[in-house]
């Protein structure tokens, strides 16, 4: 019996799976995911993301439609594996509102402030030295994703 076990859910890259999310457990488990909750109403925050999570629903985009895009690619990326992240990957807005959308079901809290909330992501940018580039939003960022969530609720109660 261990008297102290934590998970830890923390968040890399590599280059055969992209961007993923790892987690480890107590009894030693790890595994990866695209998307996963753990902590408190974590079977809540897992089922919804069960049915609004979209994986791989973009198609593989060409290298010239990567070229298009103005991203260089450094020679030492296969240039497969980079579109294969870009097609696994949410747009920026979409993957912070899921997040916000999963707090907001399994949090034990009323009120949309942005003090309640610590936001971050993660880019792959091919263009800068260290490839992986980590970003904690401002308050004032934070609660433009809480104006967009409220907003999207909003209209949905609307039809």
């Amino acid at each position: 019996m261990r008297p102290f076990g934590c998970s830890f859910l923390f968040a890399g890259y590599d280059e055969h799976f992209g961007m993923q999310l790892y987690q480890t457990d107590p009894s030693g488990n790890y595994s990866g995911w695209q998307a996963t909750v753990i902590g408190a109403n974590n079977s809540s925050g897992k089922s919804f993301l069960k049915n609004e999570y979209q994986k791989d629903d973009a198609p593989i985009p060409t290298v010239e439609e990567v070229s298009d895009k103005k991203l260089r690619v450094r020679t030492n990326i296969n240039q497969y594996k980079l579109t294969r992240c870009f097609a696994r990957s949410l747009c920026l807005l979409q993957g912070l509102k899921l997040a916000v959308k999963v707090l907001n079901k399994t949090m034990d809290s009323t009120g949309n402030s942005a003090e309640k909330y610590e936001l971050f992501y993660m880019k792959f940018d091919p263009d800068e030295e260290s490839c992986v580039k980590h970003h904690v939003l401002t308050e004032k960022e934070t609660q433009v994703v809480l104006d967009a969530v409220e907003a999207e609720g909003a209209s949905a109660g609307d039809s």
